[in-house]
């Protein structure tokens, strides 16, 4: 079955505008109602109101972020086609057993930005032209609340809250966050050790003959678990890792650095409230 929905994947060869991938999702949301929903977890940075979809209704609960980084369009493809291929696959979803929370554009913003880059087919210098990435204090993934030590931080961006909305609503038992890299071989990140896992997540890359990242992993505080899969550290490991190795005030540095984003779940300390659905 999996093989079947992997190469029904149909040959993308643009990415989706923002209105156009909200206007998919509404649409999904008319044509399958009971098993689909859609709703507001939250506004922009610039008052635009961020979407999710619900599809299904199984025991287990994933939340999938596309647009973690707004120069990062690949997952918003890959929620357009698995939110469309589950809400017509009755088989699939029961055979998965989740109930599925899609976020098609986190950074909403910042993906406008980049836009102009998205039609038309590949070319270098549009690219460069239109290309833009948030600040690392106002990107979804980094700027969630943590407390560890000296470092204290909590001054989440208006899509990090619209994110953190979704995750205290749905409670998960899984979060994807939908990351693509512009050169290189394919990696991946787990949060702990799954030895199980490796060679099917190894093997994807494979099915689109794609080249797996075999070096060293981005930070040196990072684990290697196998070929391309590598272990995403709690902050606590992080800050650990400086105090370790001479840094004054690991506090000062990590907060002016990317890898802020990988705080762990266990440190986020926010309350919000539940979202409300616009189509039931």
């Amino acid at each position: 079955m999996y093989q079947d929905v992997i190469q029904g994947v149909p040959d993308y060869r643009e990415f989706l505008l923002v209105d156009e991938l909200n206007e998919s999702s509404m649409e999904l949301a008319r044509r399958h109602p009971g098993v689909v929903d859609l709703f507001e977890i939250g506004l922009s940075t610039r008052g635009e109101p961020i979407y999710a979809l619900r599809v299904g209704s199984g025991r287990l609960r994933a939340v999938l972020i596309g647009f973690p980084h707004p120069n990062e369009p690949i997952g918003s493809l890959t929620i357009e086609y698995l939110s469309r291929r589950l809400a017509e696959d009755e088989e699939l979803r029961r055979e998965l057993g989740f109930t599925w929370y899609f976020i098609k554009a986190a950074d909403i913003d910042g993906a406008r930005l980049n836009e102009g880059w998205f039609k038309g087919g590949y070319d270098n210098i549009r690219h460069m032209l239109n290309f833009y990435r948030t600040p690392g204090y106002r990107q979804v993934e980094w700027t969630f609340p943590v407390e560890y030590k000296t470092l204290r931080w909590n001054k989440p961006s208006p899509e990090t809250r619209a994110v953190m909305n979704l995750i205290e609503s749905a409670r998960p038992s899984l979060v994807y966050s939908l990351h693509n890299s512009a050169f290189g071989g394919v990696y991946f990140y787990v949060s702990e050790p799954c030895p199980s896992l490796y060679p099917r997540l190894q093997g994807l890359a494979g099915l689109e003959g794609l080249p797996l990242h075999l070096g060293e992993p981005e930070a040196p505080y990072m684990k290697r678990l196998d070929g391309a899969v590598f272990q995403l550290p709690p902050m606590s490991e992080i800050y650990d890792f400086y105090e370790r190795h001479g840094t004054e005030d690991p506090a000062a540095l990590i907060v002016s650095l990317p890898q802020a984003e990988v705080a762990s779940a266990a440190s986020l300390q926010y309350h919000l409230a539940p979202v409300q659905p616009i189509y039931p």
